[in-house]
């Protein structure tokens, strides 16, 4: 049995599911489906979820990595 959060753990959950995240899946992955990596963002807080053509890789394609520092740019500045 899991035992409750007390308010200290609670808030530092609450703050953990309202962080920006960037979720990535790629079509041809045979280690984490799409469908898996997107109930994740749905389910993780505030995330946003690309879907690439390769695998289970870091994309290099210039667009899916203006995607990437794009978010950065704008998650930095919020944290600021």
């Amino acid at each position: 049995d899991a035992t409750p959060m007390d308010d200290n753990e609670m808030n530092l959950y609450q703050k953990g599911f309202n962080m920006p995240k960037f979720h990535m899946a790629g079509e041809t992955d045979q280690l984490i489906s799409v469908d898996s990596t997107k109930l994740l963002c749905e389910n993780g807080g505030n995330g946003q979820f690309v879907v690439h053509e390769k695998g289970h890789l870091f994309p290099t394609r210039a667009a899916l990595v203006n995607q990437v520092m794009e978010f950065l740019e704008i998650s930095l500045c919020d944290a600021k």
